[in-house]
């Protein structure tokens, strides 16, 4: 099914109130599941998303096509992306 056949009931978080002047740094190393919002399930984000990898990898499901992202790697979402971690 193409990202245009879903369902728009996909739930968009907005930026976090702890960021200041438009960006939040949030170093991600072992911090699975203390998220502000629930990352498993799909979701759009109305920011962007800059990721830099330092070590390990992720897999993510961008618009219903799974990434695999290897460390050394920067990965960049825009708003509206459909996402899940």
């Amino acid at each position: 099914m193409s990202l245009k056949q879903q369902p728009d009931t996909i739930r968009q978080f907005d930026l976090s109130p702890l960021a200041r002047a438009g960006l939040l740094l949030k170093n991600m190393g072992g911090q699975i599941g203390q998220e502000e919002h629930d990352v498993s399930s799909p979701h759009r984000e109305g920011h962007y998303q800059f990721m830099l990898a330092t070590q390990g990898e992720l897999i993510l499901t961008i618009d219903f096509n799974r990434v695999r992202v290897v460390a050394p790697a920067m990965v960049l979402i825009a708003p509206g992306r459909c996402i899940r971690c």
